[in-house]
């Protein structure tokens, strides 16, 4: 490696090194410790508004005609609510700890003949509103249908449980409803209510996860009955294969055997034939190179999540913060990324040595692939967001963090990974019985299509299982769908290549051939 090279490794290592600090920070950047003394203000802040039977139509909660925030200036909201457009307004609700209330007066408010008609069709829909107290979501009615007629509710009583000094669960019960008439005067009240709880603090999220996920004697049998299953498949798959290997590995009459009146040697057939073959460079390498890293790539991320939740407690983390680690171990994997595409590519280049000089085109592949992909995605669904003026619209403060991580983090480990490939390298059976000795993309491809699997499940569940509807909420479902669909596929695709690859050595290092 020449000296310039080292150098600019040492520089790319260093920004990396500061860049992963910085990352951290911003991941462990907490918010208040939660505990309050008697006759302190609790903030309640108004998050969202949705439709009951549609998750992902999400809008404002003070987007609706009614009572307005006490400041328009937002909470600072953590990268996660900013990845997932949660914007936070304060109520003007006045809550102290401990000290109950019945009926506060938030505003009163006089709409127009736009607005009532905006509250029918809300009222039509069944619209849920979300306000957050502590960290704690709680969500209520905004109206109803009383014989035939819509009519607001405009009272909220809100019931904080709390244990010691702190608040571990919030419910939130509609009241008071008056029917939508115009000219009407709407006085909009609230109450509040401090009981005790046993709830423990770091057990408050539990009621969000439902009893079902919370039993524990549910998630063993769960867990156990997954791994027999795959147990069970993975021994069935075997024994076939080591029953069809070893009958073709036994020598026969027909492998060998002397022409009759001749001296020919008649030469096996089938896969044996591909002795030679079969680590051939195959088409595209360093776009199949560039998937594989990716895969490996995602695969770590979906890993390392998995283990940090289960670590940490999955009761314990919101979406949020699943959000904003699953984004750290991204950037972070990218070393992986490059690293896995590079070392693959050298391995054909020594083969194909035409490939040598195609390792920064591999590297770029690797680098935007997967990203493009996203963003092509999320650039979709905000402009749709922004249409229907939906809060699913991205912050624009939160892309431009994200846009600074990719170029400050991802590229450097990518980058880094692809010359650590570079450098320390240097230091499927029935496609073979058919003589296909081009079984690396196949081997790709099979694997990958647990990806399309997923995806057609998405398609059956949205239109058969789901009781949303709308194009706004079609928009954004297979938007997800699609992205996640794609992370497994590229997921399943690495395994089933690397499986596929140590079969390959191990089934034709028994092979002797001339």
């Amino acid at each position: 490696m020449s000296v310039l090279s080292i150098s600019c490794s040492r520089k790319l290592v260093q920004l990396l090194l500061f860049a992963v600090v910085l990352a951290g920070c911003a991941v462990q950047a907490d918010e208040e410790s939660n505990t309050y003394v008697v006759g302190e203000e609790v903030y309640v802040y108004g998050n969202k508004i949705r439709p009951l039977r549609s998750p992902f139509e999400v809008y404002d909660f003070f987007s609706v005609p009614g009572c307005p925030p006490l400041s328009w200036v937002q909470k600072s909201p953590s990268f996660g609510r900013m990845l997932l457009g949660d914007r936070m307004y304060r109520m003007n609700m006045k809550l102290q700890f401990e000290l109950n209330t019945t009926n506060e007066v938030m505003c009163t408010f006089t709409p127009t003949e736009a607005h009532l008609k905006r509250w029918r069709k809300m009222i039509k829909r069944n619209f849920v509103y979300q306000l957050v107290v502590d960290d704690l979501p709680a969500s209520f009615m905004f109206g109803a249908t009383q014989s035939g007629n819509p009519a607001v509710y405009t009272h909220y009583s809100l019931r904080l449980g709390v244990n010691s000094n702190r608040i571990v669960s919030v419910a939130v019960e509609s009241r008071g409803p008056e029917p939508v008439e115009v000219g009407r005067v709407y006085t909009f009240t609230y109450g509040v209510q401090f009981i005790p709880s046993n709830i423990p603090f770091n057990e408050r999220l539990n009621s969000y996860l439902g009893e079902r996920l919370l039993n524990l004697r549910f998630r063993w049998v769960s867990i156990a009955n997954s791994f027999l299953i795959n147990l069970f498949l993975i021994a069935a798959v075997a024994i076939i294969l080591l029953r069809t290997q070893r009958g073709l590995l036994q020598p026969a009459d027909s492998e060998l055997s002397t022409l009759e009146g001749g001296d020919g040697i008649i030469e096996g057939t089938g896969w044996k034939q591909l002795a030679a073959d079969v680590h051939r460079v195959p088409h595209r390498a360093e776009l199949f190179c560039a998937l594989l890293g990716t895969g490996a790539q995602l695969c770590c991320v979906a890993s390392l999540t998995i283990f940090a939740t289960v670590v940490n407690g999955i009761r314990q983390r919101s979406i949020h913060g699943v959000v904003t680690l699953m984004l750290a171990f991204y950037l972070l994997t990218g070393l992986v990324a490059g690293f896995v595409s590079a070392t693959q590519l050298m391995r054909y280049s020594a083969l194909n040595p035409s490939l040598l000089s195609n390792w920064f085109r591999c590297m770029q592949v690797t680098l935007v692939f997967f990203p493009t992909f996203i963003v092509l995605c999320g650039f979709f669904t905000n402009v749709v967001a922004r249409i229907y003026h939906s809060s699913r619209a991205v912050h624009l403060g939160g892309l431009t963090f994200v846009m600074f991580l990719l170029f400050l983090v991802y590229c450097p480990a990518v980058t880094i990974g692809s010359l650590l490939g570079r450098y320390f390298y240097r230091r499927s059976l029935i496609l073979l019985n058919t003589e296909n000795h081009y079984w690396q993309w196949m081997s790709f491809w099979f694997g990958a299509s647990s990806g399309i699997y997923m995806y057609l499940y998405a398609i059956y569940f949205y239109f058969f299982r789901s009781i949303s509807s709308g194009f706004f909420t079609l928009v954004f479902f297979f938007a997800y769908s699609t992205v996640a669909s794609l992370a497994v596929g590229l997921i399943g695709g690495f395994v089933a290549f690397l499986s596929s690859l140590v079969f390959v050595k191990k089934v034709y290092a028994a092979v002797k051939t001339e």
